[in-house]
């Protein structure tokens, strides 16, 4: 990822900017439209009606937010300030596991466990060999949310969740690594 697909990722994401194709509003209108993050879905039996209108996009867009507006004021003032991606990061990571599971829920599946007569959540490496997660998405990108989450690779997830992150740690490498999950998993459609 470091070697290959940054510096595209990151020329992309640059250019687009520069040029008024890409900001925070285009991204959450794309996501709406054409993702089913932008899905209504009905998460739990006591959910209120102000839970009626929310989909995974209203729970994304405010780490969406932080995460453009961070980059966009780094490029467009062309300097070499240190951006502070902690809120972008933190927020993403979290919610991409929260989004794994309620899409393996929405699709049928189960994320709970039976661990000595309790019933335990599957953790996100569990998550990530369930049976509805194998069945609809690419080993390629379950492979790239592994080696991005779990202690197989960067470790992100465990990492965010412990506050064992230090400050140069939230940098933008790993917020575009994290946004790349979020785009790869929102182009999978439920059933």
């Amino acid at each position: 990822h470091n070697i290959q697909c940054y510096p595209l990722f990151l020329k992309v994401f640059n250019q687009g900017i520069i040029s008024g194709k890409l900001n925070y509003y285009k991204v959450f209108t794309f996501l709406k439209d054409y993702s089913w993050y932008g899905q209504k879905t009905r998460r739990s039996i006591t959910a209120d009606e102000t839970d009626e209108n929310e989909s995974w996009l209203s729970l994304l867009a405010p780490g969406l937010h932080n995460l453009f507006a961070q980059h966009e004021l780094s490029v467009l003032l062309n300097t070499n300030k240190v951006n502070n991606f902690i809120l972008a990061i933190d927020s993403l990571t979290l919610k991409f596991e929260g989004a794994i599971r309620d899409f393996i829920r929405l699709c049928g599946g189960n994320t709970s466990k039976d661990q000595k007569g309790e019933l335990k959540e599957q953790l996100l490496e569990e998550l990530l060999e369930n049976e509805m997660i194998i069945k609809y998405f690419s080993t390629k990108d379950i492979d790239l949310f592994k080696t991005t989450f779990t202690s197989r690779g960067r470790n992100i997830r465990n990492n965010v969740a412990h506050s064992f992150m230090d400050f140069s740690d939230y940098n933008l490498q790993v917020a575009c690594l994290v946004f790349l999950c979020i785009l790869r998993l929102g182009k999978y459609t439920l059933d």
